[in-house]
């Protein structure tokens, strides 16, 4: 199961965002919390378990966070990023292994790491189906499908153009020159389909969003560098 746990755990490192701004209906909204689902349509049992998983995209201002609650509470993890200092955080609790670990990131590292995902691979072809549409937590969506050079399955999103990043975002890192924001992301890895679809865009929530970079008090202090060789290799926590 280890190798699911850690896949899912790289899949949603590489894919939280960092400050947004969105739009509806003509108006602008500059901080919000969006809360997806994730599904996982897979032939492994294991896999099934990560169904229960649930994502929070907040942004505010500089500031953006992702709070993600995998298999209902056997792990959490919280991941804060501050665009204009471009540092970053992430916070991992796996009560069931009495396990908290906490990973500070500089602007250098998140490089580093996108760098090691992609393998310096070129920017992802981009193709658009304004044909199909679909609507997602309100927001009218049409299809998007990113190829990449080297990757066999295509990243398919359904993205609204009324909803735009502020700044350089990490869709706009991962996919250059995209459209809209995505509110529906289906990826293969590893055997298994995962679909993040977002179900509520809330701008009212952005006020109560509080950030901050400091590792809380009974959490393990590890590197980036650390905390990838334990997810290489399923590290303390078993699976």
């Amino acid at each position: 199961m280890k190798n699911i746990f850690f896949a899912v755990c790289t899949l949603l490192l590489v894919s939280f965002l960092t400050t947004a701004s969105t739009a509806q209906n003509g108006k602008k909204i500059k901080d919000a919390v969006i809360t997806y689902n994730m599904g996982v349509d897979s032939d492994n049992p294991a896999a099934a378990m990560m169904g229960s998983t649930t994502m929070k995209i907040g942004f505010k201002g500089d500031l953006s966070s992702a709070d993600i609650n995998m298999m209902n509470g056997m792990m959490t993890t919280n991941t804060l990023f501050d665009n204009k200092e471009k540092k970053g955080l992430i916070l991992m609790n796996v009560p069931m292994m009495n396990k908290k670990i906490g990973v500070k990131m500089n602007e250098e590292e998140l490089k580093e790491f996108q760098k090691k995902q992609y393998k310096n691979a070129s920017p992802p072809k981009i193709e658009y189906f304004k044909g199909q549409t679909k609507k997602i937590a309100g927001y009218k969506c049409y299809k998007a499908i990113a190829t990449m050079s080297g990757v066999d399955d295509p990243v398919v999103m359904y993205i609204c153009e009324n909803i735009q990043p502020a700044g350089t975002s990490q869709w706009q890192m991962q996919y250059p020159n995209l459209k809209g924001y995505p509110l529906s992301i289906e990826v293969k890895q590893q055997g298994m389909k995962i679909t993040f679809t977002a179900k509520e865009v809330d701008a009212k929530a952005a006020k109560d969003l509080k950030f901050s970079m400091e590792i809380p008090e009974g959490y393990e202090e590890m590197t980036l560098k650390e905390f990838e060789e334990m997810s290489k290799g399923g590290g303390a926590f078993g699976m």
